[in-house]
């Protein structure tokens, strides 16, 4: 399969067959002995097996290859979070990490586990989450997706001043491990022309591009138990190394 073809464009293709054989979620629901709800959440979350979509399409009468064509033809677009809800996610503390351990396939019960807080108080983040639309809360702590994963973080936005934290932090542990993987941290500064530099600049995006449609495709493929959280962090831009270097006035001892 080609990398082009990934998770989030298939989803959208499903959804236009259904909307052109007028074949709603009920139908697809008793079509595949799941209720309604489960199909509901499989389209939002736009997360399940292979062998789901496979059987979706053979209930919609549409050849799998088909729909990965229509797929290739239509890339999805990361979308990134409302304004007002990054401003809401940063108001309550606390708030904003479990949204992201939610967002990166954390169970409920494991961020309970592994983060030390109660069944009450995981319940009343995810009312707050409800309170801002992104999440609709089911019963317990189940609940379905209101947007769209994974989602494109605003580096100018609210979330700015987490986003460089949480990045240095990164950039710092890259260094550490560099003598364990090569190229976990690479850095280079030098002079180049205005062509190298958009060259370069394509080629980022890129990479970025097919590291995007890489994970998606293997959280198509494999377990969840087989797959492993990898951060991909690019930064190109002019560099000022005199705005980096401060040089104090020499004092002899």
């Amino acid at each position: 399969m080609d990398q082009s073809k990934y998770l989030c464009g298939i989803f959208d293709a499903l959804q236009r067959v259904l909307k052109q054989q007028g074949i709603t979620y009920k139908t697809l629901a008793e079509s595949l002995s799941i209720s309604e709800v489960t199909v509901k959440r499989v389209f939002q979350d736009r997360d399940c097996k292979m062998s789901r979509i496979v059987q979706i399409c053979e209930v919609i009468g549409v050849p799998f290859t088909d729909v990965l064509a229509v797929a290739e033809q239509a890339p999805p677009k990361l979308d990134s979070l409302p304004v007002r809800a990054e401003h809401a996610l940063l108001k309550t503390p606390g708030l904003l990490p479990f949204f992201m351990l939610l967002l990166n396939d954390f169970s409920v019960a494991a961020i309970c586990q592994e983060q030390g807080i109660s069944t009450a108080d995981s319940y009343l983040y995810l009312r707050e989450l409800e309170k801002i639309e992104l999440i609709k809360l089911g019963q317990g702590d189940e609940f379905v997706w209101l947007i769209t994963r994974p989602v494109k973080w605003s580096v100018a936005g609210p979330f700015q001043r987490v986003l460089i934290s949480v990045n240095q932090r990164f950039v710092k542990t890259c260094i550490e491990q560099h003598h364990d993987a090569p190229m976990a941290f690479q850095s280079a500064a030098r002079k180049i022309s205005e062509s190298t530099k958009e060259k370069f600049e394509q080629a980022l995006a890129e990479v970025y591009r097919d590291f995007q449609k890489q994970a998606s495709l293997d959280q198509l493929y494999y377990d969840q138990s087989e797959l492993h959280s990898h951060k991909l962090l690019l930064a190109f831009s002019t560099f000022e190394i005199r705005n980096f270097c401060q040089v104090p006035d020499f004092k002899q001892g």
